[in-house]
């Protein structure tokens, strides 16, 4: 049975705190939802496909530790759903606030890849 899996790596973060751990981390908890967007999204549902691509997302971390002004940067998938169930999925995470009740830039890209289990 093939299994979509994503791999997330962290890109450049901020010009303002460039060494703030904690976004993988926090990004890593919403796989499972990343991956449901592909696999639910128009395009690719009950499809058997070797899609695979990255989206890049762009986003800011406020001083609360919300996420605002969140936007696909660049992507492989030309699906304007599955692009707005990820950018939901990006909305809803919570972040430590940045120090000094600063901001944070990120820009991170998400792999998804087809893996047979």
């Amino acid at each position: 049975m093939k299994a979509i899996s994503l791999l997330i790596l962290l890109a450049a973060c901020s010009s303002h705190e460039p060494k703030y751990d904690p976004i993988r981390t926090v990004m890593e908890t919403k796989q499972d939802e990343y991956r449901s967007c592909f696999l639910e999204s128009e395009s690719y549902k009950g499809r058997d496909t070797n899609e695979k691509g990255v989206v890049m997302v762009a986003f800011t971390i406020d001083k609360d530790g919300k996420v605002t002004d969140e936007k696909i940067a660049e992507t492989a998938f030309k699906d304007p759903s599955f692009h707005a169930c990820l950018l939901e999925q990006i909305r809803g995470l919570k972040f430590t606030p940045p120090k000094d009740g600063g901001y944070i830039e990120v820009l991170q890209p998400i792999n998804f890849y087809p893996t047979y289990k």
